[in-house]
């Protein structure tokens, strides 16, 4: 650049001591403000209705979720308790059985002759015995546990 002037084209000329001085210069930049835009109330309403139609949606989803875990597990633990509950119906039968047959035997001991059993005689007074001076035990405070902790069942869906 040893000429005066630059030249991009033709017509354009520019001086060398224009471009120097505007480097010098500070150059203070323009903050544009925009315009406060009045939103229409129609748009307003419209982002209202579409913010709350989306919480509602999630909400509703979540219960849907909620809905087929319990119409999945619910028939899974009646099951698993149903056949618990038959399995101690079928112990309870069994104790009674068991109850009675013990009580017919009692019977059928006590009405052998060879027992040594005999039949009260309610002519009689009953016999007592004398009382006995028993000293009662001194209390045991209970020893408290702390409650057991019980595992969450999963189920099992299908």
């Amino acid at each position: 650049m040893s000429s005066q002037s630059v030249t991009y084209s033709r017509e354009n000329t520019v001086s060398t001591k224009k471009i120097e001085s505007r480097k010098r210069s500070e150059i203070k930049p323009v903050v544009i403000t925009p315009k406060k835009v009045e939103v229409p109330f129609w748009l307003k309403c419209f982002n209202f209705v579409t913010h709350t139609s989306s919480g509602f949606s999630i909400i509703t989803v979540i219960g849907c979720f909620v809905v087929y875990g319990l119409t999945v597990s619910a028939p899974s633990e009646w099951t698993k308790k149903y056949g618990n509950l038959q399995e101690l119906q079928k112990r309870e039968r069994q104790l009674i059985f068991n109850n009675e047959v013990l009580k017919n035997q009692l019977a059928e001991e006590a009405n052998e002759a060879n027992s040594g059993l005999v039949t009260p005689d309610l002519s009689q007074s009953p016999v007592f015995l004398p009382q006995t001076d028993v000293e009662p035990l001194p209390k045991e405070e209970p020893v408290i546990s702390s409650p057991k902790k019980i595992e969450p069942i999963f189920p099992i869906a299908y």
